[in-house]
């Protein structure tokens, strides 16, 4: 825990050296807009009692693969309403170039820029090609949010310099409640038998690793997607390959697909990815959804032990 608040205070005393206000004249009121609810979750407790600082989020509960969203007029134009806007970059947003490569609009603090992704491989078919390289989905490991929670409070002191005292504080705070809630989770996990588990969602080798699964197959299926005919069955036969009799998915999954996965013997556990959440104000929601997966996990594998 000290080592995180060490690094906590480098990054933003960095980003305060650097002397760099991103908005010369701070308005009366600050907009800042994140892309996806990750982000938003993170931030929304980084933002915390800033005065006149509006924090909205982008774009709305999605069942599909955020790297595939498309930006509308509409969001054009909301985006073009914002002093800044808070992406993932490293490929979470399709959209990132026309950002950051724009010559006018918000500032915009990129969240994994510099941080240590892993590599998701090669692609599963051609349709899924762009799921190779560095796999974005950093915030679904506790260890990753703490990381990009200290790159977004440093670029918001930056922005808002006049407000660097409260984002160091709220980091500090939440810092120590991440970490709480990595303790919990593996206090959640300490009792569950260890069983080979597959990962039918490309983003959720950072949960399953942080929670220490055994990881017997990782396959890059695009999440919300309902794979059908030689694709099933190319993903059925690499399962049985595998030895894994518990399957994680995301929790919006197909219904198709979880009873096609239950039909071949699969116990199936929904992971919440945090891409189905409304930017309702809610503070906890992270924690919650987090510790929740945590201990739907242990449940499985408790339950696939005792099965004969």
């Amino acid at each position: 825990m000290k080592k995180t608040k060490r690094l906590a205070a480098l990054a933003l005393s960095l980003a305060l050296l650097a002397g760099c206000d991103l908005m010369a004249d701070v308005p009366e009121e600050t907009r800042v807009m994140t892309t996806f609810y990750p982000l938003y979750a993170l931030t929304l407790n980084l933002a915390k009692d800033v005065p006149a600082l509006t924090l909205t989020n982008l774009v709305q509960p999605q069942d599909g693969c955020p790297r595939s969203y498309e930006l509308s007029d509409w969001d054009a134009a909301l985006i073009a309403g914002q002093d800044a806007i808070i992406i993932g970059g490293r490929g979470l947003e399709g959209f990132e170039a026309a950002l950051t490569g724009a010559s006018e609009g918000p500032a915009v603090l990129t969240a994994m820029s510099g941080l240590t992704l892993y590599n998701s491989g090669e692609a599963a078919n051609e349709e899924s090609s762009h799921l190779a390289g560095d796999n974005p989905w950093l915030f679904l490991s506790v260890a990753g949010a703490m990381e990009m929670s200290i790159s977004i409070a440093a670029g918001m002191a930056q922005l808002d310099g006049a407000y660097a005292g409260v984002y160091q504080r709220n980091l500090s705070d939440y810092l120590a409640r991440l970490e709480d809630l990595a303790d919990d989770m593996a206090h959640a996990m300490e009792r569950a038998p260890a069983q080979p588990v597959a990962l039918l969602h490309e983003g959720l080798g950072y949960f399953a690793r942080d929670v220490k699964l055994e990881i017997a197959l990782e396959y890059p299926r695009e999440p919300g997607s309902d794979p059908y005919g030689n694709d099933l069955d190319d993903l059925l036969a690499a399962l049985a390959d595998s030895g894994a009799r518990i399957a994680l998915v995301e929790r919006q999954a197909p219904q198709n697909f979880v009873e096609a996965l239950e039909a071949a013997g699969y116990a199936v556990v929904k992971i919440d990815t945090l891409m189905t959440h409304a930017a309702d104000g809610d503070e906890t929601a992270y924690e919650r959804a987090m510790l929740d997966n945590a201990k739907a996990v242990a449940r499985a594998l408790k339950d696939c032990a005792a099965a004969p």
